[in-house]
């Protein structure tokens, strides 16, 4: 339950503060696929949201791995 309501919070606050220096969301309309980047580029350059792109990325990539992990340690039951 904590898991939830602090990611929820980190979420409502991260959305705060985007709206709070970005507040032209209309400029984004018909890219929302991309609305994060420029957001992100508007605050801090190339360099943030090069930051940005490789922390998702690798966030990703340790997902995915922990699932793979996970499926890989389940023992099958054999059916007599």
């Amino acid at each position: 339950m904590l898991c939830a309501l602090s990611g929820g919070l980190i979420y409502i606050v991260q959305a705060y503060l985007a709206q709070w220096v970005f507040p032209d969301w209309r400029s984004l309309l018909g890219r929302e696929d991309v609305a994060t980047a420029d957001v992100m580029k508007f605050i801090g350059g190339d360099f943030l949201n090069s930051f940005f792109t490789a922390v998702y990325v690798s966030s990703a990539f340790v997902c995915a791995t922990a699932g793979q992990a996970g499926v890989a340690r389940r023992r099958r039951v054999a059916v007599a």
